[in-house]
C-alpha cells in the first residue's frame, strides 16, 4: 500500500522515538510552521528526529510510527488534543506558548466537560505509566480546579467530594479540617 503521508506547513509530527529506562519507545514531536520550516519539539533516545532528514527518512521506513496534524484545522488540533496522552500534549503545549503563540492546544476538561487553553489546565489522578515514568490521567480546567479544590491544601478533589468550612477556610477537605481542629484543640 502506497504511504500517502506528507509533511506540510503548519504541521504537528507524532512519531514513535526513542525510549528512557525501561521503555522501548515513547512519542517524540515536531512541526513544521507556516514556513515549512522544521523544528524539535522533543526527542529521545536512539530513535529520537532531531533533525528534518532523520524524520524524512522515519515517514519513508516506518510510515506506521508517524501521525501528522493538521495544525491549520480546528477539527484536527482538537482531535490531537482529546486524543494525545497529557505528558505528550502538555510537552507540545510548552513548546508552542514559548515558541509559537498563534498554536492553540484546547482538550476538554474531564470536569465539565468545555473546551479550554491547555497551558492553563492541571493534570491530576497521576499513575505509573512503564518504566519510571508517571501520567496524569485527567486534565482539569482552572475553573473546575478552583471549584473543586481546598482552599487549605489546594488540592483537586472533584465534583463529588464534600467540603466544609471552618473558622480560617471557606472552602475545606476533610483533611484540613481535621488539621484545623488539633491545632484549635492544642490552643485551648
Amino acid at each position: 500500500m502506497p504511504n500517502n503521508k506528507r509533511f506540510r506547513r503548519n504541521m504537528l509530527v507524532a512519531y514513535h522515538g526513542g525510549g528512557y529506562d525501561g521503555c522501548i519507545w515513547e512519542w517524540n514531536y515536531a512541526y513544521f510552521d507556516r514556513n515549512g520550516e522544521f523544528h524539535n519539539i522533543f526527542s529521545s533516545g536512539v530513535l529520537g528526529c532531531n533533525t528534518e532528514e532523520k524524520l524524512r527518512e522515519k515517514l519513508r521506513n516506518q510510515p506506521d510510527e508517524v501521525e501528522l496534524t493538521n495544525l491549520n484545522s480546528e477539527r484536527a488540533r482538537n482531535k490531537f488534543a482529546d486524543n494525545e496522552g497529557l505528558n505528550g500534549l502538555m510537552r507540545c503545549v510548552k513548546w508552542f506558548n514559548e515558541f509559537d503563540q498563534t498554536i492553540k492546544l484546547k482538550p476538554k476538561c474531564d470536569c465539565c466537560g468545555d473546551r479550554f487553553q491547555a497551558i492553563e489546565g492541571h493534570g491530576e489522578d497521576w499513575r505509573g505509566v512503564g518504566g519510571i515514568e508517571m501520567a496524569p490521567s485527567q486534565i482539569i480546567c482552572q475553573d473546575c480546579f478552583d471549584q473543586y479544590s481546598c482552599t487549605g491544601c489546594n488540592e483537586y478533589y472533584g465534583p463529588d467530594h464534600k467540603f466544609a468550612e471552618t473558622l480560617h477556610l471557606s472552602h475545606a477537605c476533610t483533611y484540613c479540617v481535621a488539621d484545623e481542629a488539633r491545632r484549635l484543640v492544642q490552643l485551648t
